[in-house]
């Protein structure tokens, strides 16, 4: 019997750093799209996160007592959060912090938009969720692998206007009907939705669902291949087709030395959280597939902007040397 996820929670963020107005400001950009949790008290930061692992930590530069340096190397004694990606922001630059960093770890220079912090905080989880999935058995790990790069290639392909390979999609759906026929598609719906992209995972989720339906009705190899594949790249290309007016939307404007973009140039991945669903009109270009005589459908599509925020137009107060 198909067994389908449970409704997701949100990932969780926790955010250290001794300016709780950086603090409030983060949580409010974060508003539905994270579990926000934050603390000042680096002792007591590195309890709470030691008891329940986030998915990400937002860390200030100047973070008392003695900065991001000194809150890196304690961390590197707690095997739990070895694994949690550290996002540390500051105007000094990673060079010199960079030898407590370990794998997962950034360095986001400040001030930046809201808009490249939330980019930044989806990269670190979906890599570390990704990486994960290395310790997998094969028949688990090759049809993750293959697809969330077969997702990335179509969202740069469609982002720019080019054709959609559909034999590498192809390839990459043959991986997930294999796995899905050797009775591991409850394992991979389970382990699809840590990552942060939704658009990938509902098209896993349809892809893993008309595998399970084509092979159900007596569809013959070939013929599940190619639903599970027009499943997969359905719901990929639709979701990333770019808008017309996106050329309009470009310009920035400068705000106390920061850029602050009142809408994104670039389709977001769609959040089921977000709370309004703006339409525009926007086409696929005039193209087909590469190898593959399947015609490349021309509709409109909805594209998320970002909302206008504050723009980080101010430097976390320096409360380290």
């Amino acid at each position: 019997m198909l067994k389908m996820p449970e409704t997701e929670s949100l990932p969780r963020v926790y955010l250290v750093g001794g300016d709780m107005t950086w603090n409030g400001e983060i949580t409010e950009t974060f508003d539905g799209r994270y579990v926000v949790w934050s603390s000042g008290d680096h002792v007591k930061a590195l309890d709470e996160m030691s008891s329940v692992p986030p998915d990400a930590v937002i860390l200030e530069e100047n973070m008392p007592p003695k900065g991001a340096s000194y809150f890196l190397g304690l961390r590197r004694g707690i095997e739990r959060l070895k694994n949690v990606p550290f996002i540390i922001t500051g105007e000094r630059g990673a060079k010199r912090i960079q030898a407590v960093f370990l794998e997962g770890d950034t360095y986001l220079s400040w001030p930046c938009t809201d808009q490249e912090l939330l980019s930044e905080v989806a990269k670190a989880i979906n890599t570390t969720v990704e990486r994960s999935w290395e310790k997998l058995p094969e028949i688990q790990r090759k049809p993750l692998k293959m697809t969330v790069e077969t997702y990335h290639n179509i969202s740069e392909a469609v982002a720019k206007g080019e054709p959609v390979d559909y034999a590498e999609a192809a390839e990459s759906c043959q991986a997930l009907v294999e796995a899905v026929q050797s009775n591991q598609h409850n394992a991979l719906l389970d382990l699809v939705q840590a990552h942060h992209s939704y658009t990938y995972v509902h098209s896993m989720r349809v892809a893993t669902l008309l595998t399970l339906f084509g092979n159900d009705i007596g569809m013959s190899e070939d013929e599940v291949l190619t639903l599970t594949t027009g499943g997969f790249c359905t719901i990929s290309v639709n979701c990333w087709c770019p808008s017309k007016s996106s050329k309009n939307r470009e310009n920035s404007t400068k705000t106390n030395g920061c850029r602050s973009r009142s809408t994104s140039s670039t389709p977001w991945t769609f959040c089921p959280k977000t709370k309004t669903w703006p339409r525009e009109s926007a086409s696929l270009p005039n193209s087909t597939m590469k190898n593959s005589t399947v015609p490349v459908i021309q509709r409109d599509c909805a594209t998320v902007r970002s909302t206008p925020s504050p723009a980080w137009r101010r430097s976390p107060i320096s409360s380290a040397p």
